[in-house]
């Protein structure tokens, strides 16, 4: 999906982030990798104790438009976070997003970068269904790299609890520190933060259901 928001950011991926988009001298040629990929699939035989799941991303950047009976999304890759000053108020963002399949809700969790405070999931009665916390590294060892988001909580809930209907609307607000962002020459910026959702079609409660594994 083309981004109409990203060519207006200051600072983050077209400031060499992480060398994603590094400015090269004229006529510079940069040596070429070949990157492989191993990985495993097993396959089991279906039968009556397995369930099919939907798994969504909901984005609080992402301004949800529709065009008839199609929905349209403009998630942002990064969006600039504006400076209050001397303030430590917090940067607030929210959205209401389509859920047009439902299911029962089993597991939530969040996708999140330096700066986060936390992400949290509304039902369409305004109850909270989720929030996912970050845990921020305290030294330098991988894993705990100090300063840098290092694990984010999940949300198992209990089978059979949260039916999320056909056509809800759910709530995702998210809110930052925008002293902790990536800083930009001006502004800050927070790269892109979602909510991933795990929904199952039947009550699980009903039944006992497999999880099967792929490893990569």
């Amino acid at each position: 999906m083309v981004n109409l928001y990203l060519e207006i950011i200051e600072g983050g991926l077209f400031c060499c982030q992480d060398n994603l988009q590094c400015k090269l001298r004229k006529d510079f040629d940069a040596p070429k990798r070949k990157l492989s990929l191993r990985y495993k699939i097993r396959w089991v035989d279906w039968d009556e104790h397995q369930v099919p799941l939907k798994f969504y991303i909901l984005d609080a950047t992402d301004k949800v438009r529709s065009n008839g009976s199609t929905s349209i999304h403009y998630c942002q890759a990064e969006y600039t976070i504006p400076r209050i000053g001397d303030s430590d108020s917090l940067h607030v963002k929210k959205e209401n997003i389509l859920i047009e399949k439902g299911g029962y809700l089993i597991y939530g969790t969040s996708h999140m970068h330096i700066g986060v405070v936390n992400t949290t999931l509304y039902g369409q009665d305004g109850r909270v269904l989720c929030t996912s916390t970050p845990k921020y590294g305290t030294r330098k060892e991988a894993g705990n790299e100090k300063g840098y988001v290092v694990r984010m909580s999940g949300c198992y809930l209990k089978p059979g609890s949260i039916n999320i209907k056909d056509g809800s609307l759910c709530g995702v607000r998210k809110a930052s520190a925008p002293e902790k962002a990536v800083k930009g020459e001006t502004t800050n910026v927070l790269p892109e933060q979602a909510i991933p959702i795990v929904l199952v079609e039947e009550n699980p409660s009903k039944k006992v259901t497999k999880v099967v594994q792929n490893n990569r």
